[in-house]
């Protein structure tokens, strides 16, 4: 029988998006009602946390060592510090959504799904009544690309496969998907081939962050009420 050990005791309400940075040795994660980012270094017992100004649901890592990091409707540039700088805005035309899930992908860009809020602003539990959840990815320069249709209730899990499959799944209809960017439950396909041969998969491109940074570090995310 495997043995599991428990390595830390985080004490989150809802506890998210796992996250290994084999650079500095540390696991990161969100707890998306308690509004932080949790960091932690095996090797030494190092346990660090940072306040989130909106709700964080998701966290990617940058070619030059910074984060990426999905909030409740923006995604931000994060650079292990109270500083959260704008990238883009999700779905401003839906303002009853919320960002869930959310990966680098291996097209270098972060690839996010979105779902009707189901967290009030004192953090309890929001009935939700329809299924308005879609997959986006956001570009280093700020572009924000659909994928599907606002058609899932909670979009969850998201993984790539060799013959260049997405693959992802909704908690709410308690189903997998492998949706394209038209219509829902069939078959999604990048081409790998496109991709610079020397980009590592699973990081955001180092040589747009740099030019992104010129122009949208003045756009910080302030504390805002749900």
């Amino acid at each position: 029988m495997t043995r599991i050990n428990r390595l830390i005791a985080g004490g989150d309400v809802v506890g998210e998006s796992a996250l290994w940075c084999p650079r500095s040795g540390r696991l990161f994660w969100v707890d998306i009602v308690g509004r932080r980012i949790h960091a932690l270094t095996p090797a030494t017992g190092q346990h660090q946390t940072w306040a989130t100004p909106e709700i964080a649901t998701s966290i990617g890592l940058r070619e030059d060592g910074g984060a990426v990091v999905g909030l409740r409707r923006h995604v931000a540039y994060w650079d292990y510090d109270d500083h959260f700088d704008l990238l883009a805005v999700i779905e401003p035309d839906l303002p009853g959504n919320r960002l869930n899930e959310g990966k680098v992908g291996p097209d270098g860009a972060f690839w996010v799904g979105t779902m009707q809020n189901n967290i009030g602003g004192d953090g309890q539990p929001i009935a939700m009544n329809q299924s308005s959840g879609a997959y986006y990815r956001i570009w280093q320069s700020g572009r924000v690309e659909a994928l599907t249709a606002r058609e899932y209730g909670i979009c969850n899990t998201m993984a790539w496969t060799d013959d260049d499959r997405f693959l992802c799944a909704d908690t709410l209809a308690n189903k997998r998907n492998r949706p394209t960017g038209k219509c829902g439950h069939v078959e999604h396909r990048f081409d790998l081939s496109r991709l610079p041969a020397t980009r590592p998969r699973r990081s955001f491109a180092k040589s747009a962050w740099k030019l992104a940074v010129r122009t949208c570090s003045s756009r910080s995310i302030r504390k805002t009420a749900e």
